[in-house]
């Protein structure tokens, strides 16, 4: 019979040496779960992170909807930047909105199209007739993108975090690993 002792450590009871191969290890096998907080966070929002390549800062997100749904969730749930980034795209369309509601223009079109005032409301030319609409579409678009940007340095954030020595301690602590004295998991 043989009889193997086996000196078994938790993580801050590693050598610095030792705790590197555990981080190493770490980064080599980090799952994908990592940036699964921030998919969840974006879907309340309804919007679809579609792809991202953090080496490459790139991250390709979509409206569920609609822009004004997506600004609708965030003003009621979120705070921060993204709260910003709402309110910021409120104001614009509203500013757009305005601009293009210009009474005048809506009868000097309704004449040049020989059309009276029941032929179209003045709503409906402002959003059908007016450019608003392409507009519009302009002012969602850069909205998109720095939704985009937004959920890029969250998702940049999120894998540094995982990373991170504090999070790996952590993840031993809650986990109760064990490791040898080269911080090997056993």
């Amino acid at each position: 019979m043989k009889t193997i002792t086996i000196n078994a450590y938790q993580y801050d009871e590693l050598s610095d040496k030792a705790k590197e191969n555990v981080q190493r290890y770490w980064v080599e096998n980090l799952d994908d779960w990592w940036y699964e907080s921030t998919y969840e966070d974006a879907k309340q929002f309804h919007l679809d992170i579609k792809e991202f390549d953090i080496y490459r800062s790139y991250c390709k997100v979509g409206f569920v909807y609609d822009a004004e749904k997506t600004a609708t969730a965030i003003l009621e749930d979120a705070g921060g930047q993204l709260l910003g980034l709402a309110k910021d795209w409120l104001q614009e369309i509203n500013d757009l909105f305005n601009s293009y509601s210009d009474y005048d223009k809506y009868l000097e079109w309704l004449n040049e199209m020989e059309y009276t005032l029941d032929d179209m409301e003045f709503e409906d030319w402002v959003f059908d007739e007016s450019g608003y609409q392409d507009d519009k579409e302009s002012v969602n678009d850069d909205f998109l993108k720095q939704l985009e940007e937004y959920y890029l340095i969250a998702l940049k954030y999120n894998y540094e975090y995982f990373q991170s020595e504090e999070n790996i301690m952590m993840e031993c602590e809650a986990n109760d690993y064990w490791f040898d004295i080269n911080g090997k998991i056993l």
